[in-house]
């Protein structure tokens, strides 16, 4: 398998179980009800998802071109990306009030 192919099989599969985590044990008081409500929630989740990894790959890429060890601008890249995608999940995909 191509490495590319294999890393995006990665990602999807984990932006799917984040997603049973995130909805069943981290917020399962927000989860819409079953229908378009709870696929606009999905699809907000999977744009927060996204949201990350640009995130990362801007931080990662402005550091290694700034010249700092790619590890480090990994670990700034892990901890910004964590924190705003928390508040986009917070704020915007479970909302207290989804409607």
């Amino acid at each position: 398998m191509l490495a590319a192919v294999a890393a995006v099989i990665g990602y999807a599969v984990g932006t799917l179980v984040h997603w049973l985590i995130s909805s069943r044990v981290v917020f399962p008081d927000r989860l819409a009800e079953a229908g378009l409500k709870r696929g606009g929630q999905q699809v907000l989740f999977v744009g927060s998802a996204l949201l990350g990894m640009g995130l990362t790959a801007l931080v990662v890429g402005w550091g290694d071109a700034a010249g700092f060890d790619p590890r480090l601008a990994k670990l700034a890249a892990m901890g910004l990306s964590f924190l705003t995608v928390w508040l986009v999940r917070l704020t915007v995909v479970f909302r207290a009030n989804p409607e």
